[in-house]
This record gives structure tokens, sequence and C-alpha cells, in this order.
């Protein structure tokens, strides 16, 4: 089987499959950000939860006419799917970290902490995380 590559704009050539996965992880990422769920996503497109699990992972290839749809459903513009990986035709490691579970949530609630506690927070973090 062929594998398709198309041309980055530095001039890589990142294997379609690479690209969906990016844009995959990407929605992911949006929607996680926006406290949509997957069913929530799906629904909302037409699609069933497990269609929508198979574009997060890059399995199955996203039509531009779903990607459209997806992209108004999450409330993003279409290009922010593309995301800086797309040159590479890989995720960052920063695009990784945010898929984890509750990665963006826990983000979003270090903006509420106080800056006299965070070192603190850190630390812990730290500790219990060299256990792994």
């Amino acid at each position: 089987m062929n594998e398709t590559h198309v041309s980055g704009p530095r001039g890589q050539t990142p294997s379609m499959d690479a690209i969906d996965a990016a844009i995959g992880h990407r929605i992911r990422i949006e929607r996680s950000a926006r406290g949509i769920t997957q069913t929530e996503l799906a629904t909302s497109v037409g699609i069933s939860f497990q269609q929508l699990q198979k574009y997060e992972k890059g399995t199955n290839r996203i039509t531009a006419g779903r990607l459209v749809a997806i992209a108004a459903s999450i409330g993003v513009p279409v290009a922010d799917l593309f995301g800086p990986e797309w040159s590479s035709g890989r995720s960052s490691d920063m695009t990784r970290l945010l898929t984890q579970p509750k990665a963006v949530k826990l983000l979003q609630l270090w903006t509420n902490v106080p800056s006299s506690y965070r070192g603190a927070i850190l630390s812990l973090m730290y500790e219990m995380g060299k256990g792994e």
C-alpha cells in the first residue's frame, strides 16, 4: 500500500496518517478545553461516539465537511485544528501533554490558585510524580 505524502510549509513531507493524528489531537484538546464530552460533540455533528474516538486518535480520516462541522460545534475556526504540529507531521510534546485526561482542567484551575500556594503545589506534584 502506498503512503500518500503532502508537503508541509517548511518543506517536510509528513504522512497523511501523521496529519490525521495531529488534527485529531487538536480536536481533543479544543473539545476538552471547552468541557464538551465526546458524546456531546458526536451528537452535535451527527456521528457516533465511536466514530469521534477514531477521529481523535487519527485512526479514521476526517472529510473536509465533517471537519468544518466539528470546528463549528466546538466553536473554533477550522484553521485552529491545524496546529503547529502539522508542519513537522508529529505532535509536539506540549500537545501530547494536553491530551492527557484532565490536563486542560488542571491548567484552568491553576489560574485560580494564589501565587503564594503555587510553589507548594508544584513541590507536592513533583514528589507524587517521582514514584512512577
